[in-house]
């Protein structure tokens, strides 16, 4: 009976993560979960003749991947729904994004709620959103807002079976 591989990325290894991206600590505890990924593989693959430390290089691999993933996740929903926001290249200071927030809990969608708030927390510090202050904003207890982020943590993670599924069997050219 074979034994199922022993670095298996969960929820809980990407959590940590994005409260390492938040909290601006080293992420290497959970980083090796990434690592086996096929799609981190490859961009490393590209970006290795970059004399870099390996460990930086992984780290900055799995800080983009996660990056990209949930900007497109929200600007894909926020399309979806036609909700009004800032081109996130634009999004410049903090009365925008109060702005954007705002928008997006006006639809009242859990899923737009939890991609804005993984974006506007953990992939853009530089607007100093904290969970208490994005609690405020769309008038929930804190603790809905945990709910957020861990459906969010939960959508990205599909997201992130969707591109390895990809990288291991990408589409036939027709």
């Amino acid at each position: 009976m074979s034994r199922p591989p022993q670095n298996v990325l969960k929820t809980s290894h990407l959590k940590q993560v994005l409260d390492a991206l938040y909290h601006a600590k080293s992420k290497h505890d959970a980083l090796k979960y990434f690592e086996s990924l096929n799609l981190i593989k490859c961009q490393m693959r590209v970006l290795y003749p970059v004399m870099v430390d390996r460990d930086a290089l992984l780290e900055y691999t799995v800080q983009h991947t996660l990056s990209m993933m949930i900007e497109v996740g929200l600007q894909k929903q926020r399309y979806t729904l036609h909700v009004p926001h800032h081109a996130t290249s634009h999004l410049r200071t903090q009365g925008q994004a109060v702005q954007d927030i705002q928008h997006d809990a006006l639809t009242q969608s859990t899923s737009l709620i939890g991609w804005s708030l993984l974006y506007h927390i953990h992939i853009r510090p530089d607007l100093n959103i904290t969970y208490a202050l994005f609690a405020k904003l769309i008038s929930v207890d804190p603790r809905t807002v945990r709910r957020y982020k861990e459906q969010a943590i939960d959508l990205l993670l599909q997201r992130i079976i969707q591109a390895e599924l990809q990288a291991i069997n990408p589409p036939m050219n027709v």
